[in-house]
């Protein structure tokens, strides 16, 4: 995500980006503090999940202390689950939820306050303190081939492999998205890409793989989309474009919609590489599966979770325990 904001403005501004992961770097606060003040920003963004909020009031402060004329944008899976609160506590002048590219470039070009009004669905700090919400609805980027590839040239991306990826099998992995959004309504769902799907081309899937192979050698392609498979043709042609180009990689899909498998695509799936499937029934109890509006086929979830583990496809379930209403029965 960080990495396609960045390719994003890159290609829209001219400006100089730098990008930083804390984690993978093993930085302190402190230290991740010393390297924005070093690089001596006009902005800085900050991308974070709940987890890491209990930094931000810190790594805020002592950023603007540092650089007072510098504003502070947050986004990220925090953002888009608490919205304006994101604000509260610390010194960052925008939260940015959902989709963030388009908004990045606003910003990027706002004089302050007056301006920040005028992009839509974002949270401000105001001059007298409060938190404003601009309302609207800002538009999803619907040609995703739009959107120029990550820019991993920021990165190490070395780094990363010392590091398991999401499939335990996993070595020399790059992650790629090749789909946006999700039209199904969990109740849990983070919602950053809105409901609406929306894909790459196949062509534009292929062109990334092939760079990144050229480029750092990778042998696995992790799949990070929120429902890689649903579309079955997309699937298939998927399939039948890296067989074409002779593809055969490690491939990975940490998120599938398990009841949208069928034989077919998994067959076709295993041909060209695939050795590891996540499947996210979260419950086994029907009452529940519509509780949560997951609405999973379960029967369909067995089904394929045989199917794969027969064709020694490593398969991993995403289960969550403790929904209101539950019970330990």
């Amino acid at each position: 995500g960080v990495l396609y904001l960045a390719s994003y403005v890159r290609a829209k501004l001219p400006i100089d980006v730098g990008v930083c992961f804390q984690r993978v770097e093993h930085l302190t606060t402190k230290d991740l503090i010393q390297r924005a003040i070093a690089f001596n920003p006009d902005f800085v963004g900050i991308s974070y999940m709940t987890v890491g909020a209990h930094v931000i009031p810190e790594l805020c402060a002592g950023i603007t202390e540092a650089l007072p004329n510098c504003r502070i944008f947050l986004g990220g899976p925090h953002v888009s689950a608490v919205g304006g609160e994101a604000l509260e506590g610390n010194t960052a002048s925008v939260a940015v939820p959902g989709e963030g590219e388009t908004a990045l470039e606003a910003l990027l070009q706002c004089e302050g306050e007056k301006d920040w009004a005028k992009v839509p669905d974002i949270y401000y700090r105001s001059s007298d303190g409060q938190i404003v919400h601009t309302g609207g609805q800002r538009p999803l980027i619907m040609d995703l081939d739009s959107i120029p590839m990550p820019a991993y040239d920021l990165i190490d991306i070395t780094k990363f492999w010392k590091y398991r990826a999401w499939s335990p099998l996993g070595k020399r992995y790059i992650s790629l998205f090749s789909s946006r959004g999700c039209p199904y309504n969990c109740i849990y769902c983070h919602n950053i890409f809105g409901k609406k799907y929306r894909a790459h081309s196949i062509e534009r899937i292929i062109e990334e793989i092939e760079t990144y192979r050229h480029l750092y050698g990778i042998k696995e392609i992790e799949f990070l989309d929120d429902t890689f498979n649903l579309d079955k043709k997309r699937v298939m042609d998927f399939c039948d474009a890296l067989r074409q180009k002779s593809i055969l990689l490690n491939l990975s899909f940490p998120q599938l919609r398990v009841d949208r498998l069928d034989a077919e695509q998994i067959d076709n799936l295993l041909e060209r590489g695939t050795h590891s499937m996540t499947f996210a029934p979260e419950t086994g109890s029907p009452r529940l599966q519509k509780y949560i509006g997951k609405n999973l086929n379960l029967d369909k979830f067995i089904e394929n979770t045989a199917y794969c583990a027969d064709r020694r496809i490593f398969t991993i379930g995403y289960f969550m325990l403790g929904f209101h209403t539950e019970t330990e029965e």
